[in-house]
């Protein structure tokens, strides 16, 4: 029996992660609610890189066409310098950029994250402010469809803010990009894709 609950919780724990993660409400900070209320310790690390691993292959294969031309793209210019392949170059240099400032953050200071901020009170008050910030930026006319080295360490910096359980890494970047003056579409692609990057890195 206590098998069968354990499954049924790892599978609606799933759940939550896959509808949470691509949206900007905080998958970790779902899951941090989720163990509050059902008084469960998910602190299988094993089960906690599964269930990121299964958000990974989910938006590799949404954005599969899209990354595969960019990742085509990108040795294309690196070994035969096709110029009209450069943009496709710069997008991969540019994700790697965004991912810079979380992941060396995240390196330093994510046992003290998971030790004192993985709590319900940090949530609460995480998902109000991250509610407050997207308000705010939902009716940016924002609309720069450029992506430069400027603009991805902006939105890496605003990442570091989403490591925090209950602020969303994807919301929070989103929020990065459109204040770096990208269009909405350009912002939330680019935010999905250098969140996901960082996450196979932290």
């Amino acid at each position: 029996m206590d098998n069968i609950n354990d499954l049924i919780l790892h599978l609606l724990l799933g759940f939550i992660q896959g509808i949470t993660e691509p949206l900007p409400i905080s998958s970790s900070g779902h899951m941090v609610i989720f163990e509050y209320f059902f008084n469960i310790d998910f602190s299988d690390l094993n089960f906690k890189i599964f269930v990121n691993l299964a958000s990974f292959i989910a938006i590799v294969i949404f954005y599969r066409k899209f990354l595969k031309e960019i990742i085509k793209g990108f040795f294309i210019y690196l070994f035969k310098k096709d110029i009209s392949k450069k943009q496709d170059f710069l997008y991969v240099i540019y994700v790697f950029i965004a991912c810079i400032p979380s992941a060396i953050f995240g390196l330093f200071f994510k046992n003290i994250i998971d030790n004192y901020l993985s709590n319900i009170l940090t949530v609460s008050l995480s998902l109000f402010f991250t509610s407050i910030i997207l308000f705010i930026i939902s009716n940016s006319k924002n609309n720069n469809n450029d992506l430069n080295i400027k603009n991805s360490l902006i939105i890496g910096s605003y990442q570091i803010i989403g490591l925090i359980p209950g602020i969303s890494r994807s919301g929070s970047t989103i929020v990065g990009g459109r204040s770096a003056g990208l269009k909405r579409d350009t912002a939330f692609k680019y935010s999905l894709i250098a969140i996901n990057a960082t996450a196979s890195n932290i």
